[in-house]
């Protein structure tokens, strides 16, 4: 989305122009795998995007990153999130601390399970991706950063995963919450408390 303060006209423009973006990159992975897809715009966002703060509020969106080539780690995971839900692979934002500074990245979920994807550190050198933080293991990731999503939503309906994550400081899955692999994911271990809940008030009740 589009966040920052513009008239009708500049946002129509701007929204216009990332979707323009959008549809240039979608149509040169067409025939890619997920897993392909993902390297694809890992490796795009590393080499055609700095890591900057113009003080325009852009640096923080998707448009920055894609468009205008500048983002804060915000804009950086925004934008692979929407790459990655325009090609229907599963990618949610991470809100944490790395070195004591807030800080924003992606969990994303490919055929074989859930994995930390950090696209801002991994653009460190001169705009050559350098791997440290692609699909690591949330154990791994953890090491160097801390989440602070203090709840977690899992739910089987998209339409419920999207409006909590653009509704609510939460951090969101899509699955089956009794599966193991996903609780895993979601660290239910180390909860404090677990709620499970069903559509129906007589059930939960």
């Amino acid at each position: 989305k589009l966040g920052f303060s513009m008239d009708k006209d500049e946002r129509d423009q701007k929204r216009q122009l990332l979707t323009n973006k959008l549809n240039e990159i979608l149509d040169k992975t067409k025939t890619f795998t997920k897993p392909q897809k993902e390297i694809f715009f890992y490796e795009l966002l590393c080499r055609n995007t700095e890591y900057s703060q113009i003080d325009q509020n852009t640096e923080y969106t998707a448009f920055g990153a894609l468009c205008e080539g500048i983002a804060m780690c915000e804009g950086y995971a925004k934008a692979m999130q929407l790459l990655c839900k325009t090609s229907n692979i599963e990618c949610l934002l991470v809100r944490g601390v790395v070195d004591g500074n807030l800080h924003m990245w992606n969990l994303i979920n490919l055929s074989d399970g859930w994995y930390e994807l950090d696209v801002t550190l991994s653009d460190r050198d001169n705009c050559t991706p350098n791997y440290i933080y692609f699909n690591a293991t949330s154990n791994e990731i953890s090491a160097s950063h801390s989440r602070l999503n203090d709840i977690t939503i899992i739910d089987n309906s998209s339409k419920v995963i999207e409006k909590a994550q653009e509704t609510l400081d939460v951090m969101v899955m899509s699955g089956n919450g009794a599966a193991l692999d996903i609780q895993r994911e979601a660290r239910v271990d180390e909860a404090d408390l677990l709620i499970a809940a069903t559509p129906s008030d007589e059930l939960n009740l």
